[in-house]
């Protein structure tokens, strides 16, 4: 517990400063978990899937010049100690341009899960 209040006030300090954000995550069925389970490398679709919808999201609502912003931990196990592959993200709210100045947006209010998982699939 110690090692994540070191953390989350070094992101404070010294890379979200004062820029909006929000706390999003990214959960799977419980019909597929098990399949992440027994194959770990799995686990890194978890983080590309939650990466490429969020961007999708904000370069879809900004613009293409737009990036977004975001720290993410994937976490396997859940309050009761069970197993639940999930990512937690920490996602600036709106994007950055090359001046580095944030564009806020408020698409990421109004997006749904299904709706920002199905952008990640052509």
């Amino acid at each position: 517990m110690v090692r994540a209040v070191i953390f989350a006030e070094n992101l404070h300090a010294r890379v979200l400063g004062n820029v909006p954000v929000r706390h999003v995550v990214f959960t799977l069925p419980k019909r597929i978990r098990p399949y992440f389970q027994y194959d770990r490398k799995l686990l890194a679709i978890i983080a590309s899937a939650a990466g490429v919808a969020i961007s999708k999201v904000v370069t879809t609502s900004l613009g293409t010049d737009t990036v977004p912003a975001a720290v993410l931990a994937l976490h396997t196990g859940s309050e009761t100690l069970g197993w639940n592959p999930h990512a937690h993200l920490i996602v600036a709210d709106g994007g950055f341009t090359k001046e580095p100045t944030l564009t806020p947006t408020t698409t990421l209010e109004s997006v749904r899960a299904p709706k920002a998982l199905c952008l990640t699939h052509p």
